[in-house]
């Protein structure tokens, strides 16, 4: 089990996700001396992160985590209205680099969802398959544990709900452009 120091004691690092990023934070601020918890603090704070190699997504992660800290500490009164909105204001670290994979623009998507043939009972599956793949950003692998219960209709619309992976329901239909001009 990983400990930190902290002003004479040791505190676990098992802790949940946002409490860790906190923890982590404090026991940065130990370290290096930090006597304030302003927004300059959380930039150099970043900027340690950002040198020791830690990817944009993680260092996001727990910028998000510190600015929560600050709202939760000024809406209990332990720190001031401004100085929450200051660090709140801390920009995350960019992320860099480029998609991989081939994309699809809107017009080779419907150019692709015209290709099965309509007047078959295979080219009416492929269609609601690519349908689906396309109008909700689906992976193969995604699409291929699909059961009847993902499908829901929620507010009038159709949904893919509870994919593992996936933090929101996705639409697809009529309403989230997939399959027009088609019956």
């Amino acid at each position: 089990m990983l400990f930190c120091r902290s002003e004479g004691n040791y505190l676990p690092l098992h802790l949940p996700r946002k409490r860790l990023s906190s923890t982590d934070f404090l026991c940065w601020c130990h370290s290096s001396g930090a006597a304030n918890f302003t927004k300059a603090t959380l930039q150099e704070y970043r900027s340690s992160l950002e040198s020791g190699g830690l990817s944009a997504s993680t260092i996001n992660v727990r910028i998000c985590a510190i600015r929560k800290l600050a709202t939760e500490l000024a809406d209990n009164g332990a720190l001031p209205q401004d100085v929450a909105a200051a660090i709140g204001r801390v920009k995350g670290a960019k992320r860099k680099g480029v998609r991989i994979g081939n994309w699809l623009s809107a017009s080779q998507a419907e150019d692709l969802l015209l290709l099965p043939d309509a007047g078959s009972v295979k080219g009416k599956r492929d269609h609601a398959l690519l349908g689906i793949l396309v109008g909700a950003g689906l992976r193969r692998s995604e699409a291929a544990g699909l059961t009847f219960a993902h499908i829901q209709q929620r507010d009038g619309r159709w949904i893919i709900a509870d994919l593992v992976g996936k933090q929101r329901p996705h639409s697809f239909g009529p309403s989230a452009g997939v399959g027009k001009g088609r019956n």
